[in-house]
């Protein structure tokens, strides 16, 4: 099936609401379809949240991921929203994650010998 046939398939399916029962392996393509041509945008997205580009990349391969997984059990109007709302949250939830490590190893150090180290302060893609 060409390309553009489709891009107009994964456009109508995702904007009917009430229709014929949509074959799974047809939206999977569809929806790699849609990450492939905003792959570079959503992890510009999440390289600014977190501000690590390894780390980027892995969040946005895990929103694909879990939009796959969501698209099993649920219906989505607007995937490309969905896509990037999923990876802001996988983002948020990493940089709380990052957070609560930081502040346990800064408690450690404080019981220790009170001296933080600048590298502390770095995204730990880069420690």
């Amino acid at each position: 099936m060409p390309l553009v046939h489709i891009l107009h398939r994964s456009l109508s399916i995702c904007s009917q609401s009430v229709g014929p029962p949509v074959n799974m392996n047809d939206l999977a393509v569809n929806i790699d379809i849609l990450f492939l041509n905003h792959r570079d945008s959503l992890i510009r997205a999440i390289f600014g949240i977190v501000g690590c580009p390894q780390t980027a990349e892995d969040l946005a391969h895990s929103a694909y991921l879990k939009m796959l997984h969501a698209l099993e059990n649920q219906e989505v109007a607007y995937p490309k929203p969905f896509l990037y709302q999923i990876a802001k949250n996988l983002a948020l939830d990493h940089l709380r994650k990052e957070n609560v490590s930081l502040r346990s190893s800064h408690t450690l150090e404080d019981e220790h010998d009170g001296q933080y180290s600048l590298v502390d302060s770095l995204p730990a893609c880069w420690r």
